[in-house]
């Protein structure tokens, strides 16, 4: 199968060179059209056809590192943010000379983020949230080490065994069925991902939002940007994914590329880019995806490219990806929620993005709106409200009927204490 698909690839990238080097990684990472084709096909198929470990420290993250230190030190130049920076440290020690959560600890880019960090409270709570990462890898690290020592310590035991010369079977031993490794769902997944570049139709993520969001809500972008990559990677018929309007040096990209370290590498399996999608597709082939439109989407076109805003608003939802569609010119229209479900008195109708990506992979591959709607949290809709409402008056109904019979057993003993006969008997 995976000979087979090689040969495919080969002669799609030889037939179709033009159609799936465009503007790839332009920008931000080196031009695939650089590179021969042989050698793009070889360095695909080195990946994910051969059993190529990916280092977890990849250059990305060195990077990464290294503009968090600059960025630093382009701050600390400065003599006024340096005596703040000075500040911020004395503060930071006396809070851990006084027994408080404080990591051992702290990287130049938490530096950065503790500077900007108005109040003390504020600050608190991010060296306690920075304690707890830290404490949580130091614990994993100790229970692989522990689980490394008992693995060694059943080995040698297993080799002190006598060899009687009969079959054994069980772990590191003889077995009737072929172990599937990470690495051959890995390639296999990869693979899909590959032949969806070539065949399947296209999904936008525009991630040009960066300034209206805090660093809270991008950081949850950068998560919610990784689950939509995986649920279109795992699902049965993926497509091709674009993360436009990704600049190299914001922070978006610092998160994202943390969480999958290889993805400015040329044979990730997406496009990644801080061109617009105006300068990769045609105009009338657009197609955004808004809540604060009043056009609904009856069906799921496989022409049309479909734009998802990597926008992430807690504090305060505001139309930015109806602006921004009015303001390219292009179509838009909203995913028909109300059509199709009902939903509970003053729940929030936002969703993520790894939904609204489920959503459309569901509804490509199965032409059904309530079977790609399923994507949508239950607590959201009507009938679990009501549940839940139900549930709780049974709770509070019930605490009250125990707080009456409790009354009326006391009333009881105290009327039956007053009586003729225990009146007479104590006297």
């Amino acid at each position: 199968m995976y000979n087979y698909m090689r040969r495919c690839l080969v002669v799609s990238v030889k037939f179709h060179r033009k159609f799936l080097t465009q503007s790839v990684h332009k920008d931000i990472s080196s031009h695939v059209t650089d590179c021969h084709t042989s050698r793009w096909s070889h360095m695909i198929y080195k990946r994910f056809c051969c059993q190529a470990p990916i280092e977890e420290d990849d250059r990305t993250s060195i990077n990464v590192r290294n503009n968090s230190q600059q960025k630093l030190d382009e701050f600390l130049a400065d003599p006024e943010n340096k005596k703040v920076f000075q500040i911020l440290e004395l503060e930071v020690d006396v809070m851990r000379h006084n027994a408080e959560k404080v990591p051992e600890n702290i990287n130049p880019k938490d530096w950065l983020v503790l500077v900007k960090l108005t109040t003390k409270t504020q600050r608190k709570k991010y060296l306690k949230f920075l304690f707890l990462n830290e404490k949580s890898q130091e614990h994993k690290k100790a229970k692989k080490e522990l689980k490394k020592t008992e693995a060694l310590a059943k080995k040698a035991e297993a080799e002190q065994v006598e060899d009687t010369g009969e079959i054994k079977y069980g772990l590191s031993h003889n077995t009737l069925f072929l172990r599937i490794y990470e690495s051959t769902i890995n390639r296999f997944y990869n693979g899909q991902l590959l032949q969806a570049m070539m065949f399947e139709p296209k999904i936008v993520f525009d991630c040009g939002y960066e300034d209206n969001m805090n660093q809270r809500e991008i950081h949850n972008c950068a998560k919610q940007l990784t689950l939509s990559f995986a649920s279109n990677r795992i699902h049965v018929n993926p497509m091709f994914l674009h993360f436009c309007n990704l600049k190299e040096d914001g922070l978006l990209m610092e998160y994202f590329s943390t969480n999958m370290p290889n993805i400015l590498d040329d044979d990730f399996p997406a496009t990644i880019t801080s061109q617009s999608y105006l300068d990769l597709f045609p105009r009338d082939q657009l197609l955004y995806l808004t809540p604060h439109c009043r056009t609904d989407i009856t069906e799921y076109n496989p022409d049309m490219v479909y734009i998802i805003g990597a926008l992430v608003d807690k504090s305060d939802s505001k139309p930015f990806s109806l602006a921004k569609a009015k303001k390219d010119g292009i179509q838009m229209a909203k995913l028909p929620l109300e059509k199709y479900l009902a939903w509970g008195s003053s729940s929030d109708k936002s969703l993520t993005l790894n939904q609204v990506m489920n959503i459309l992979l569901d509804l490509r591959h199965t032409k059904d709106w309530k079977k790609a709607l399923e994507h949508i949290p239950n607590r959201k809709l009507k009938e679990a409200r009501e549940h839940r409402l139900q549930s709780k008056l049974k709770k509070i109904l019930g605490k009250a009927e125990t707080q009456r019979s409790n009354i009326l057993n006391s009333n009881s003993e105290i009327q039956t204490d007053f009586t003729f006969a225990s009146r007479k008997s104590s006297n």
